[in-house]
Formats: structure tokens, sequence, C-alpha cells
């Protein structure tokens, strides 16, 4: 077993998104303001946890929100929806 396959990788469903969308790592890379050679190390798992900026430019590239992606790939996004409701009012 590779260390890249033993890590768990930070965007599993990464390289789906990309096919899904018809893009190939370069045209990915080219959108996102990164090399080709992250976005494959990326997808590959060889990147254990990439910075909230990659994450972010990763988005950009895809065309997708940004907690799209933090949750295709399995990623909380922190808050729930009963979290975003407005406090019920006292009488």
């Amino acid at each position: 077993m590779t260390q890249a396959t033993k890590r768990r990788r930070a965007f599993p469903g990464l390289r789906k998104l990309r096919l899904a969308l018809c893009l190939s790592q370069a045209e990915l890379a080219k959108r996102s303001g990164l090399s080709q050679g992250y976005v494959s190390q990326l997808e590959d798992g060889q990147v254990g946890s990439p910075s909230i900026d990659v994450v972010a430019r990763l988005a950009h590239g895809l065309q997708i929100p940004l907690h799209h992606l933090l949750s295709s790939s399995g990623h909380a996004c922190g808050h729930t929806t009963r979290d975003l409701e407005p406090p019920e009012a006292t009488a």
C-alpha cells in the first residue's frame, strides 16, 4: 500500500466533479490558478490538507459554490440549516 493510499484523500470527489464538467486537469488548473501537477496530487491523495485558499480556487475553477465542493467531498460546512433559522420569538 502506498503512502497516498494510506492517507485519507482531502477531496476524494474532485476528479469526479472535474470529469462531470468535462474538464482536463490542465484546464481546471488554469481556471483555478494552480499547477496541473498540484491538481493531480490533490486528486491522487498526495496532498494531506490543502489551504482554504486552494479549496476556494478549486471551487472557482469548477464554477461551483465553495460549500458544494466541501460537502461533495465529505467535509462538514460547520453549520446545519437549523443553525440558520431565526430564533423563536418569546411571548
